[in-house]
């Protein structure tokens, strides 16, 4: 039994063996080294586990551990966020089971393992990132930003809330690349949606549509509210130093304003009525707002 606890303490990430009856924890030393102490540190109680628990996770982690104390589970498996000593927080795999009980059935001993997987969840959220996210500008891409449009659409029609929607689409943007190169062309886009974001509800989202254009889904506001903000975001990019620090000729944007559900009950008929004012924006004058159904310049 010695050599074997001493294989699973140097093999293991962290090994922990919760005794019930008295409320103590051990912490193997590796555990310890993992998470940045030393030998005589983390004094072994419950809470020193429990207080370096993510705010986020804590709730669902203990509950794990519960439903498997109560029998509903078979093991305590949970991936979590646990506070180093540095107080950063690293991602763990951690994993145990009752390994005693008493003479009428209740849990007296649980053991289990600690791995850092901190490395695996941030190639993971990378990848992630990489299917939502437009490469370029950081945006979601237009595969997540249609599948939220649509999300709530849905919750918008359960609860008879209305949604706003502007397409944008970049003035004249051809002319950036034939006059000062697709690389100066892609900074633009990069500055585009910078400006976009920083213009938008915190219930907003920005997506890249494609090209020089993007579409603004906004939750919960009508008309009037998308109007605003559509103002708000076509002023951002008024505001950019585009000649100081981008070396070009101020940038511009149209937008087309549509409203669910005046305007259109699906994602499709909702961009549609979009796109058909940013054609009427587009045809007037540009750098103009245009509100779906009669022609109603901003």
């Amino acid at each position: 039994e010695p050599e074997l606890w001493f294989a699973l303490n140097e093999a293991a990430d962290g090994l922990w063996d919760w005794d019930l009856a008295n409320n103590s924890l051990y912490f193997s030393p590796q555990l310890k080294r993992m998470l940045g102490y030393g030998p005589e540190e983390m004094a072994p109680r419950l809470d020193t586990w429990v207080n370096n628990l993510h705010p986020e996770d804590a709730p669902r982690v203990q509950r794990i551990l519960q439903e498997h104390l109560a029998g509903r589970r078979a093991r305590y498996v949970a991936e979590y966020r646990l506070r180093n000593r540095n107080g950063h927080y690293i991602w763990v795999r951690d994993q145990g089971c009752v390994s005693d009980r008493d003479a009428q059935g209740r849990p007296t001993r649980v053991v289990g393992m600690v791995h850092d997987v901190t490395e695996q969840k941030m190639l993971q959220f990378k990848l992630e990132a990489l299917a939502t996210n437009d490469v370029l500008t950081g945006l979601p891409n237009r595969r997540h930003g249609e599948e939220y449009l649509e999300s709530q659409l849905a919750l918008c029609g359960r609860t008879g809330i209305p949604l706003g929607l502007c397409f944008v689409d970049l003035d004249f943007f051809k002319a950036v690349n034939d006059e000062h190169g697709h690389l100066k062309g892609d900074e633009v886009l990069r500055a585009t949606a910078q400006a976009l974001a920083g213009a938008l509800r915190r219930s907003d989202m920005a997506f890249r549509w494609g090209g020089e254009e993007f579409v603004i889904v906004c939750p919960g506001a009508g008309a009037d509210e998308t109007l605003r903000v559509a103002a708000k975001a076509r002023g951002a990019l008024r505001d950019l130093p585009w000649q100081q620090t981008l070396r070009v000729p101020p940038v511009t944007a149209s937008f087309g304003v549509a409203v669910f559900p005046d305007h259109g009950r699906h994602g499709t008929e909702l961009l549609e009525a979009a796109d058909a004012a940013l054609f009427r924006a587009k045809s007037a004058q540009r750098d103009r707002i245009e509100l779906a159904g009669p022609p109603e310049g901003v």
